[in-house]
């Protein structure tokens, strides 16, 4: 789980049997990645619809008719557009695919994603030098994959987690970081669960460790939750 290839760490999610709504959170964790190019109308509405759904939320059929009217005006609008709006929007309609795990022709859909929002990028911030757009290719791929760990941990080391660090004061945390989609206090986490009892180095310094981004779907927030 250390490469900096988020294609070839969604391979890899996909052989574990990853659960759909963790697929889904990470798609909507490279969206939100690039959400300042979201200029599209409707992208945003239908990034945060697509949020709700993972976590059913929402029902398929209304997602699937904001995604269908969101494509439309894509689809009419698609050759004025500038090359960051267009693949930022993209990315949300490839997000808000009913099916996550695959798309029409059989590529995983975060992967795609990924792709999609990554270009955003790239044509937001050299959209005429090369050598510079690699760069931002290189570092977006990067911090993609530091996604893709925080959402699945470390398969190679798999933690039992304990009921009895399942404290009202943990939850009550973990609740109001996912709620509000702000993480900053991760590292308050880990003291009210190492004051649970918790002793496990990886809960523990995933939710201290400075330089870790967190989304919806973090491995850690979910087990405090109890969410798949």
């Amino acid at each position: 789980m250390t490469s900096s290839d988020p294609g070839e760490l969604t391979i890899y999610v996909y052989d574990l049997k990853a659960h759909p709504r963790k697929l889904r959170l990470l798609s909507c964790g490279y969206c939100y990645r690039i959400w300042h190019l979201l200029a599209f109308p409707g992208s945003r509405e239908l990034l945060e619809l697509v949020d709700r759904f993972a976590d059913e939320l929402v029902e398929p059929e209304p997602l699937a008719a904001a995604r269908a009217e969101h494509v439309a005006l894509l689809s009419d609008a698609r050759r004025d557009m500038e090359g960051a709006d267009r693949y930022a929007a993209e990315a949300v309609a490839i997000t808000a695919l009913r099916k996550i795990e695959t798309s029409a022709d059989g590529t995983e859909v975060p992967w795609l994603v990924s792709n999609y929002a990554a270009h955003a990028a790239m044509k937001a911030e050299a959209p005429d030098d090369g050598d510079l757009a690699s760069t931002i290719e290189l570092r977006e791929y990067r911090a993609m994959c530091d996604l893709i760990r925080d959402i699945f941990g470390n398969p190679f080391r798999p933690v039992t987690f304990a009921p009895e660090w399942r404290t009202a004061t943990a939850t009550a945390l973990a609740h109001q970081m996912y709620d509000a989609r702000d993480f900053g206090a991760m590292p308050i986490l880990a003291d009210a669960l190492q004051d649970a009892g918790c002793d496990s180095d990886d809960i523990l310094s995933h939710c201290r460790n400075p330089e870790q981004v967190h989304v919806r779907g973090c491995w850690v927030v979910d087990l405090v939750l109890g969410k798949h």
